[in-house]
């Protein structure tokens, strides 16, 4: 199976960048024309060693995890991947309703959740919202309080 697959490599210019973390390389297939079509370049991983090396080199915003990924929890591997990352907004996705990991998933700090078979209005809705979220970020510069 594909480790890594891009739609482009270049994390140089000002296009929104979307990582793909799932074991089914048919749903990037399925939703990279979808984000394209919505001005991002989206790339795909299939493992946590593969999307580490495209979080340093890709520098996506957002990352779509999978649940369950193989042998790992996607807590787990959400966890792992925002270490030191914290500007990038997460969103899990399962293939089944499961309250208790959205709530585990949403109280470590993932943006949000997604149930498979995802939705494209929905996936659309999240995407923009999460990219509406990171540039007015950019903009916004932290207080600094001085007493």
């Amino acid at each position: 199976m594909n480790s890594s697959k891009s739609g482009s490599s270049d994390a140089e210019d000002n296009e929104r960048r979307v990582l793909i973390l799932d074991y089914d390389e048919n749903f990037f297939n399925d939703f990279q024309n979808l984000f394209g079509l919505e001005g991002c370049k989206v790339v795909f991983a299939d493992n946590e060693e593969s999307a580490v090396k495209l979080l340093d080199t890709f520098l996506p915003e957002v990352v779509l995890v999978d649940v369950r990924i193989w042998y790992v929890s996607g807590v787990d591997l959400f966890r792992n991947l925002r270490r030191g990352r914290e500007n990038i907004f997460c969103v899990l996705m399962a293939d089944f309703a499961s309250i208790d990991v959205a709530l585990e998933a949403i109280l470590e700090g993932a943006y949000d959740y997604l149930r498979k078979p995802v939705v494209r209005r929905d996936l659309l809705h999240v995407l923009r919202e999460c990219f509406r979220h990171a540039a007015s970020e950019k903009v916004i510069s932290p207080i600094s309080w001085e007493w």
